[in-house]
């Protein structure tokens, strides 16, 4: 965001009376933090990064929440860089973390 922008922004922030300090003073910090981008990648790049694994196992480690797959279509999907990279680092250890943390 730019400083003009969040010069505009406070300015209406200091005008709305309704606005505490603090609640203005969080709005602010998030306007001033840079965004984070992923880098996403096809089914057939991930399944390259995990060893080579087949689509139906990438499939079931989708079902399994294992991994999440970001729909943009019915027939367009992708996935996190980085949480692939992380699973297949960490392998079957990084599958029950994230099983133990579910319900």
């Amino acid at each position: 965001m730019t400083d003009s922008t969040i010069n505009t922004i406070q300015a209406i922030l200091k005008a709305d009376t309704t606005v505490s300090e603090d609640h203005a003073a969080n709005i602010l910090r998030c306007c001033r933090q840079t965004t984070v981008r992923r880098r996403l990648i096809n089914a057939r790049e991930a399944m390259v990064i995990l060893g080579g694994i087949s689509r139906p196992t990438l499939r079931a480690l989708v079902k399994r929440g294992v991994l999440q797959q970001i729909n943009f279509s019915s027939r367009k999907a992708r996935f996190d860089y980085a949480e692939v990279q992380r699973f297949a680092n960490n392998g079957a250890s990084a599958e029950s973390t994230g099983a133990a943390d579910r319900p």
